[in-house]
This record gives C-alpha cells, sequence and structure tokens, in this order.
C-alpha cells in the first residue's frame, strides 16, 4: 500500500470512528482508526456497532473494560471473524493475568489483547508463564520502579523469540546507559530500555540510536517527555 493510499484509508476510517463513537475524543477515535489502517482494513460501521453491543451488555460502566480501552478493544473486536470469542479469550487472559490481584487495571487487559494477539490457543498458557516470569524478574530487579504498568512490556518481551534474561540484561544495560542522561525521568527511561530490549543489538548501539533521534527532536526545540519517550524508542 502506498503512503497515498494509507493516508486515504487512515482518513475515511477517521470519519466511520468520528460516527461511531461520538461522546469519546478525537485522539482515541484517531487511534481506533490508525488500528484499523495498521491491519489494512476499511472500519466497518456495523461491526463496530455489533461488537460495542457486545462489551456494553457483557461489562457496567464502572468496569475498566469501558475506560480507556474501551474504543480500541472494540476496535480489534470489530476487525476479529468472532467480536464475542475474541473478547472472551481477551477476558480468559486477562483473569489468568489478575489471580493474585482484587482490583481491576486497564495495563493487566492491554497485555491480555498483546498475548491474544500474538498467540495460538495451543501456546497460550506457555506465553502466559513466560509473562508471569518476566514481570516477577522485572519487579525483582527494581521493585520500586516496576508496577502493574510494566505487565504489557512483560508480555511484549514474553511473546518474542528471544531469551528472557538476555532480553532482560540487555534492558538493564540500556537502563544504565540511559538513566545517567535523564535523572528525573528513570521511571520513563527504564521503560524505554525495556521497548529496546526488543530489538537486535547491543545496548550501547541501541541506546545510542535512541539519544541521536532525542537529542535531534530536542535540537529542534522539540521536549520529549513522560510516555512521548517510551513511543520514541519504539521509533
Amino acid at each position: 500500500m502506498s503512503q497515498i493510499d494509507w493516508e486515504k484509508l487512515l482518513k475515511s476510517n477517521v470519519e466511520v470512528m468520528s460516527k461511531a463513537f461520538k461522546t469519546d475524543g478525537n485522539d482515541i477515535r484517531v487511534l481506533g482508526a490508525f488500528v484499523c489502517a495498521a491491519y489494512g482494513r476499511v472500519a466497518d460501521p456495523k461491526k463496530l456497532e455489533e461488537s460495542k453491543s457486545i462489551l456494553k451488555d457483557k461489562f457496567n460502566a464502572l468496569s475498566e473494560f469501558r475506560g480507556n480501552l474501551f474504543v480500541p478493544l472494540i476496535v480489534k473486536m470489530s476487525l476479529s471473524e468472532n467480536p464475542t470469542e475474541y473478547l472472551q479469550r481477551v477476558l480468559d487472559i486477562y483473569e489468568e493475568l489478575s489471580s493474585d490481584y482484587k482490583f481491576g487495571n486497564e495495563m493487566r487487559i492491554l497485555a491480555a489483547i498483546i498475548l491474544c494477539d500474538n498467540t495460538d490457543v495451543e501456546n497460550q498458557k506457555e506465553m502466559l508463564s513466560r509473562t508471569i516470569e518476566v514481570y516477577n524478574k522485572m519487579k525483582a530487579e527494581h521493585s520500586v520502579l516496576s508496577g502493574q504498568e510494566d505487565i504489557p512490556f512483560a508480555a511484549l518481551i514474553a511473546i518474542s523469540n528471544g531469551v528472557i534474561d538476555t532480553m532482560l540484561n540487555r534492558a538493564e544495560d540500556c537502563y544504565k546507559l540511559l538513566k545517567e542522561s535523564f535523572k528525573l525521568s528513570k521511571k520513563d527511561i527504564l521503560n524505554v530500555s525495556r521497548i529496546l530490549s526488543l530489538n537486535d543489538g547491543t545496548a550501547d548501539e541501541l541506546s545510542d540510536a535512541f539519544l541521536k533521534i532525542y537529542n535531534a527532536l530536542k535540537d529542534n526545540k522539540l521536549a520529549i517527555k513522560g510516555t512521548q519517550m517510551t513511543i520514541l524508542s519504539v521509533l
């Protein structure tokens, strides 16, 4: 797909999302449109309404499933062959991840979506175990800086083909190299380091690549901070 075709697809999907989610913020509607475009799909209004109805019937307005991930989850459901089955599988994975917690959490939902989209039913339990293993090691390494918001990072590492300890060691090496440059943003840099560890290359190479982009933006008076730094590390 050419850049022009992709932009047309994105614009078309934004129009569909604006009608389907009139009371939601524009940024979340654009995110939904982007998800569809990333899959090369035209947003289906009927499938979106069907998926929205299924989700609303399943969870009340106070549920974490009706929070910030409401629109993205509906979009993912609409892209599946069977929205009901997709939601149930996400819920099953979420409950496995939530067995040690009393309260709901959107980050565990995001991790469940990641695992649902990147595993087969046959290896789902294995990937769940890997995710929990990675998360426990993250907490052991950085007990103060690590929390439930790191579960999606654990899921991303788990579904990769890399050796867990190798990737976590690479993340730690990146963190050590970068933290002195961002003394007031250690949590953000830890997140950046975990994303960088998903890539091939040494910690020096990955850290240098991140700093070059960061500094280039800074030189052009574009301040990058907070979650924006995590997004930058993906790029």
